[in-house]
């Protein structure tokens, strides 16, 4: 079992808006099912993200990890777990933050409430220790 939770925050950046707006930000956590480096497929998962503002904004998420901007790890102790995140359920598209090298954000239209899926993937015939391997994973809400 790979768990993977996601930890919400959201962040106004400076513009006229009158009144001021609020907007919160849950996450579902993400559960990737027993790995099998075995198997000839990759593990996949969804989790969300919901959003509600309390007056419309055109939003800017962002998924932020420690690790760096290549690679993404779920960890058990000091083993390592490689996957990805990704806005689309074809794990093409990178969901990532700010810096283009991690991916791309997400930026919505005028909207006030939302739900978004996040697609999770790890890759197959990765060489792992057996355990609970885990990461935390920050969504920022630029609006």
């Amino acid at each position: 079992m790979a768990p993977m939770t996601l930890v919400g925050t959201a962040r106004a950046q400076a513009h006229v808006s009158l009144p001021e707006t609020t907007c919160d930000v849950t996450a579902n956590p993400m559960n990737f099912s027993a790995y099998d480096p075995s198997v000839p497929y990759d593990a996949s998962a969804v989790g969300t993200i919901s959003v509600a503002c309390s007056s419309p904004e055109i939003l800017v998420i962002s998924l932020i990890t420690s690790d760096t901007c290549a690679r993404r790890y779920l960890r058990f102790g000091l083993n390592r777990l490689a996957y990805n995140l990704y806005q689309d359920s074809g794990h093409s598209i990178v969901w990532g933050s700010l810096n283009p090298i991690c991916g791309q954000e997400l930026t919505t239209a005028l909207l006030s409430r939302s739900q978004f899926s996040v697609y999770g993937l790890i890759p197959r015939a990765q060489n792992v220790l057996a355990g609970t391997y885990s990461d935390a994973v920050t969504i920022q809400v630029n609006f």
